[in-house]
């Protein structure tokens, strides 16, 4: 369990339960899992002081011109982030959803997560609205 928390939620953890093993609850994994995905796909690359290739390019500046090749470099941003940043995520596949909305694009997570004796499924939403904001949400 420990090896699926970011370092700084291990040592909290640590801390609250003086240094016993904790059983893995698959929901609260999968949701930290995209809340740090939100949080990495919402950093601009360059700004971040452990990396500086953490985080996506100005997607605003992208997401302006709404063309395909612009999608085609949004995407690749993500999935290059995701595969580099988020290790606890394996085996993923990342595609744009074809059911655009108005004034977002969204994407479709969907990948792996090994836990101990069991690999716990990851399915998710991305979604990038016109303010260059990116939500990470369960996909149902």
């Amino acid at each position: 369990m420990m090896a699926q928390l970011r370092l700084l939620k291990r040592m909290q953890d640590w801390q609250l339960q003086d240094g016993e093993s904790r059983a893995v609850d698959d929901l609260e994994l999968v949701q930290s899992i995209q809340h740090d995905i939100e949080n990495l796909l919402n950093t601009i690359q360059g700004t971040a002081l452990i990396d500086e290739r953490l985080g996506l390019s100005d997607v605003k500046k992208l997401f302006v011109s709404h063309g395909s090749l612009a999608q085609d470099v949004i995407t690749e941003e993500i999935r290059h982030n995701i595969d580099t940043f988020e290790p606890r995520v394996r085996r993923f596949n990342l595609e744009k959803d074809s059911d655009e909305t108005t004034g977002s694009i969204r994407w479709r997570l969907h990948g792996e997560i090994p836990v101990r004796d069991r690999v716990i499924p990851f399915q998710s939403d991305i979604t990038l609205t016109a303010d260059g904001r990116i939500s990470v949400t369960a996909r149902g």
